[in-house]
């Protein structure tokens, strides 16, 4: 069993169906982990975390609390979540040298979003009639580091998409169901340090 701290920096987006402008932005995140191993190199490892992830984007038509005056300019949103991966892993190392590849899925919920625009900000109230809070995506990635006395420490890639959409949107008569999907990529640094039970 491997216990183990990581912590990644990257950017995220959000796509929008029918089309809507928009533009990547910084995002992080942090967590602890637990990784449960056999004696093959196999594992699956959970994971509990943080993330912050950005867009920004132009509405037409307004959110709710926002502005009117924001219509039609830059929208910088910030996101902020509790996120829970629940992933395979397989791992393996050459004396010091080792690298690893995961997937697996991954269950989030919204803590809380912030607008942007003109200088000025708006943290509206995350209601369950605007928004898909609790949701769930999938997670993937590789890693290459050092298998040292004092622990494993791996830099690594990750990519993530949510399947839940974000918003609670109607539908407009004649077009397209609404759709807007969260993704984004790390790059991260992870430590774990592994304790030998039952010897």
């Amino acid at each position: 069993m491997s216990f183990g701290v990581r912590g990644g920096v990257g950017q995220s987006s959000v796509s929008f169906r029918p089309y809507q402008q928009g533009q990547s932005g910084r995002a992080f995140d942090v967590g602890m982990f637990v990784r449960l191993r056999g004696d093959m190199p196999l594992a699956m490892q959970v994971e509990f975390g943080y993330m912050r992830t950005g867009y920004t984007t132009r509405e037409f038509t307004a959110r709710y609390g926002m502005p009117e005056d924001w219509l039609g300019k830059d929208l910088q949103v910030t996101q902020h979540w509790a996120t829970l991966p629940v992933m395979g892993d397989f791992a393996y190392s050459i004396g010091w040298f080792g690298f690893r590849v995961f997937g697996g899925a991954m269950v989030d919920y919204l803590l809380g979003e912030t607008l942007q625009a003109e200088g000025a900000r708006l943290a509206p109230k995350l209601y369950e009639g605007l928004y898909h809070r609790l949701g769930m995506g999938v997670l993937g990635g590789g890693g290459l580091g050092a298998v040292l006395p004092i622990g494993t420490i791996m830099l690594e890639y990750r990519g993530f998409y949510r399947f839940t959409n974000l918003y609670r949107r109607a539908r407009t008569p004649m077009q397209e169901e609404t759709r807007q999907g969260l993704r984004g990529q790390m790059l991260s640094l992870s430590y774990y340090y592994t304790l030998e039970l039952g010897r």
